[in-house]
């Protein structure tokens, strides 16, 4: 894995704070010898607002309908907003401990061009005794994390640069859900894509 991924990656686990990268990164690995390039990009998202309803192409569960959110695709270093977020969330199933996995489809708004990804992601609260051990969690009640398995694509569709992508999805994040029909996020995003070459 290229350096600068490596340290990004870092960021998510050691703090944002701790890092001077840009979150929009992209290392282009060149051709693949197969019609295709092999690209990495590292998004950090930030901030939300209120769901509102949304049609997405439909699910495993046959589900067409979700709720949507939108945030700031954003530089960690410089604080510049790079392109825009939707999730689409919808599929919830409840777990036990209190968390959930739930299907999201997800359209990243980047300069050259749309994204549309899915992932079943789990969603896990925080709890209280981590809080009181002093978790550095400000303004979090939830962590979320999915990894799409290597060899399974996780990329419905693309625009622009990223027409007819395939790759795979990952994120280790945290989200705020504490205001009811809201999500704000802080989550840190790995696309691993393998693009058609240019022509």
């Amino acid at each position: 894995m290229n350096g600068l991924i490596k340290k990004t990656v870092a960021c998510a686990f050691l703090g944002a704070n701790l890092c001077a990268v840009q979150a929009w990164a992209s290392v282009d690995n060149g051709n693949q010898g197969n019609g295709t390039r092999h690209q990495q990009q590292v998004l950090h998202v930030t901030g939300g607002g209120a769901y509102y309803p949304c049609t997405i192409p439909a699910t495993e569960f046959g589900t067409t309908t979700a709720s949507c959110a939108d945030a700031d695709i954003t530089d960690l270093k410089t604080g510049e907003v790079v392109g825009v977020f939707t999730d689409a969330l919808a599929d919830a199933q409840f777990t036990p401990d209190g968390g959930f996995v739930i299907t999201a489809t997800s359209t990243w708004h980047l300069p050259l061009g749309n994204i549309v990804t899915r992932a079943r992601v789990t969603v896990i609260p925080v709890s209280s005794t981590a809080f009181s051990l002093g978790a550095s969690l400000p303004n979090v009640t939830h962590i979320t994390g999915s990894i799409t398995p290597p060899g399974v694509n996780s990329i419905l569709s693309g625009t622009g640069r990223y027409k007819d992508a395939t790759g795979q999805y990952r994120v280790s994040g945290a989200v705020n859900l504490s205001t009811p029909g809201s999500e704000f996020f802080n989550c840190l995003f790995l696309l691993d894509l393998d693009l058609p070459n240019k022509k």
